[in-house]
């Protein structure tokens, strides 16, 4: 069969157009779908829908409500705290009416727990970023937000996949995520071990090898525990036998209060070594209690027999961001500077030698009820 050249050339160019006219048409519907799926970063303005819930999602899997947003009022709710949005001018402030950071659509978020954060939008991914050093991101199309490496856990979720790319990166790097918990993802700070704690209960029994803390949760007022794994090798402490060694015996209570002072500025978090040998030196502590068995001063002498330095022995109990109670002994000295004076300027201390030869035993101590903040204020009272 023979065709005419104008006939071949027709069908050609018929098949091209309509070639070409489906691929624009593709290409048109990926960029309006892309579009549409575009991260964009507007302020929230006030509406009557349904209050938005905000979790967490740690690397166990456990899932906790951290915050909500009620569109109605434009108020942030933390715990017991509240946050005021000004939706025209992006200023958020606490209850009292104090500043407590913005957004603005421009892409900048003032945290109140990083500083000033950049937003940068491509596609459904907004990037966070802090001086030019990218923290992580929020998949907007998921209502998804996270730090640090995403298949790592400990990311954050929003019960409406179509909130507010601003007023989430706030809430989470604003309110929620500590520069601690990007150097613990990041490797730079060792992970504190999740503790488990249930209101209290005096007859359940403790498991071997464990030990229990009890305390007030913050915000509620309820009475807690919380069993923590003994950290000293077995040793451990009923709480009789460490109230018995917190009954201070020396008469001088200004020394005592000093040497809790002194302890405190010359060891800081990174001695806690000095108070557990098998604690990590990052795991910061508080002393939640002070003693001394002595009612006087002891001595030592040089080999003529003069008095080289004075000393009492001390207790200390300390009470640790992990939720373990660690009892630890301790020699605390003067150092004579002739006749009857001593340098009452500094104090020695020493952590060995005397509750058995040359045995340093500090114990974990079961059923203690804490005395500072140093565990619950990383409470929320959820």
């Amino acid at each position: 069969m023979n065709y005419s050249n104008n006939y071949l050339f027709n069908i050609i160019m018929k098949h091209s157009f309509k070639t070409l006219f489906i691929a624009l048409f593709a290409m048109f519907a990926f960029t309006t779908t892309a579009d549409a799926q575009k991260a964009k970063l507007t302020i929230p303005t006030a509406g009557s829908g349904p209050e938005i819930t905000f979790t967490r999602k740690d690397s166990d899997g456990d899932v906790t409500e951290v915050a909500k947003w009620n569109p109605a009022t434009c108020e942030i709710t933390v715990g017991d705290a509240i946050y005021k949005l000004d939706t025209k001018t992006g200023q958020v402030t606490d209850a009292s009416g104090e500043p407590k950071g913005s957004m603005s659509a421009k892409g900048t978020i003032e945290s109140p727990n990083f500083g000033k954060l950049d937003l940068v939008v491509d596609g459904v991914l907004v990037y966070v970023n802090k001086d030019g050093e990218r923290l992580g991101a929020m998949v907007s199309s998921m209502g998804e937000i996270y730090y640090g490496a995403r298949n790592k856990g400990d990311n954050g979720f929003a019960s409406d996949k179509t909130v507010s790319p601003l007023l989430m990166t706030y809430i989470f790097y604003g309110l929620i995520y500590t520069q601690d918990d990007l150097d613990i993802k990041a490797g730079k700070k060792p992970k504190v071990e999740k503790i488990k704690y249930k209101p209290y209960n005096a007859s359940e029994p403790v498991q071997e090898d464990y030990v229990r803390t009890i305390f007030t949760m913050p915000g509620t007022g309820e009475k807690m525990m919380l069993d923590v794994r003994c950290s000293q090798q077995g040793n451990i402490m009923s709480l009789e036998q460490a109230n018995g060694r917190l009954t201070n015996n020396f008469k001088d209570e200004a020394f005592i209060q000093r040497c809790k002072k002194d302890f405190e500025r010359t060891h800081k978090q990174s001695s806690i070594n000095y108070a557990g040998p098998s604690k990590q030196n990052s795991t910061p502590w508080k002393i939640g209690g002070i003693a001394s068995p002595n009612t006087g001063w002891e001595y030592t002498h040089d080999t003529w027999g003069n008095i080289t330095h004075r000393y009492i022995r001390i207790y200390i109990l300390f009470e640790c961001e992990d939720g373990e109670n660690i009892m630890a002994p301790y020699v605390v000295f003067e150092q004579n500077s002739g006749g009857s004076n001593y340098d009452e300027d500094t104090l020695i201390w020493q952590s060995s030698g005397w509750e058995a030869y040359n045995n340093y035993k500090p114990f974990s101590v079961n059923g203690w009820e804490v005395k500072t903040d140093c565990y619950t204020s990383t409470l929320t009272g959820k």
